[in-house]
This record gives structure tokens, C-alpha cells and sequence, in this order.
């Protein structure tokens, strides 16, 4: 918290306390005091746990002490930004943030997947390198492409089936339905 969030702090507090008072002649002192405590601390953070004790009986009539407001609250420094933690593909293991892992990890199994498949129906042998170098559009068309290949060659049914969702979505019931069919 700054400064001007303190002063907001301790504002909310004197609304709702009526026999919480600062001396004006010490309200300087009294706002870097709050200060060096909550400094570590977000105001969100504080005003929660400010209503929490609010709602408690106790704290009905005697406003919460400077150290209670903090109690159980995790320092500004200690928090996570999870958009931010570093992970790595389980394929490729490429370090990778939170918010590319989805996308990456759809094409890195699709990669995985074309390599595979090319190799056993039609004989090419493709590189990660390769598909990794087209547009997502070219990779797509790639894709769909050896999907319908695969569909009009398989003799396995099953397989045949499960490609054509792709094309055409399956509805709940006809999805669960495959799902549970055993081969």
C-alpha cells in the first residue's frame, strides 16, 4: 500500500468508528506509521480482512488493531503471478508462460501426431523443425488435410469415426456413447 491508500485506510476506519480519532497533530505520524506496516501489504487485501473483523461482534463497538488487519495476509512479494510461472511442455520441453501453454501444447501434440501418422501412411518423414516453421493456417491445412487422408484409407472403423468428429462435432450423447464403446 502507499501512502494515499493508508490515508484511504484509515478514512474507512473512521467512518465506521466513530471513537477511532487521530489527532491532527500527529495524523503525519500516524499515516507513516500504518505506512511502514502496511507497505508490504495490498489495500484490497487489508479492507477484506477489515471486514471480516467488522462483521465480528467483538469488533462492532472497538475498531481492530494495526496488527490485526494484516493478520494471515500475504506480503505483495510473496504473492504469485501465475500469468507469469514458468512451465515446460511435457513434449518438447520448452519453457513456456502460462498464457502460451494452452496454444503450444495443441500444436506441439498435433506436430507429434502428423510426424507420427505421415511416417506410417504415407511414408514421409517430417521434421519438428518443419512444421514448426509454418503459419498456424498452413499447419492446419497440413493437418486437415492427412486427417482426411486417414479417413479414406483406414479399414479401422473406430479410427474412421473419431477423425470424422473433427470434421463434424458429435453431439453429448453420440460422444459419450463412442467414448464408452469398447473396441
Amino acid at each position: 500500500m502507499n501512502k494515499n491508500e493508508v490515508i484511504e485506510l484509515l478514512d474507512f476506519i473512521t467512518i465506521n468508528y466513530p471513537n477511532f480519532k487521530i489527532d491532527e497533530s500527529n495524523f503525519e505520524n500516524t499515516v507513516n506509521v500504518w505506512h511502514d506496516e502496511l507497505q508490504q501489504y495490498e489495500l484490497d487485501d487489508v479492507k477484506k480482512n477489515l471486514k471480516e473483523f467488522m462483521a465480528d461482534d467483538y469488533y462492532q463497538k472497538e475498531p481492530p488493531k494495526l496488527s490485526m488487519l494484516v493478520k494471515g495476509l500475504t506480503k505483495k512479494h510473496e504473492k504469485i503471478n501465475w500469468s507469469e510461472v514458468e512451465t515446460y511442455c511435457p513434449r518438447c520441453h520448452k519453457p513456456l508462460s502460462q498464457s502460451e501453454y494452452d496454444e503450444h501444447f495443441d500444436r506441439c501434440s498435433s506436430i507429434d501426431y502428423v510426424i507420427r501418422e505421415s511416417k506410417k501412411w504415407l511414408r514421409k518423414n517430417l521434421t519438428r523443425r518443419f512444421l514448426w516453421q509454418m503459419s498456424k493456417e498452413e499447419f492446419e491445412e497440413r493437418y486437415n488435410k492427412l486427417l482426411k487422408y486417414i479417413m479414406e484409407h483406414t479399414t479401422d472403423e473406430r479410427e474412421r469415426t473419431r477423425i470424422g468428429f473433427i470434421f463434424n462435432p458429435p453431439s453429448k450423447e453420440k460422444a459419450k456413447q463412442f467414448l464408452n464403446e469398447r473396441n
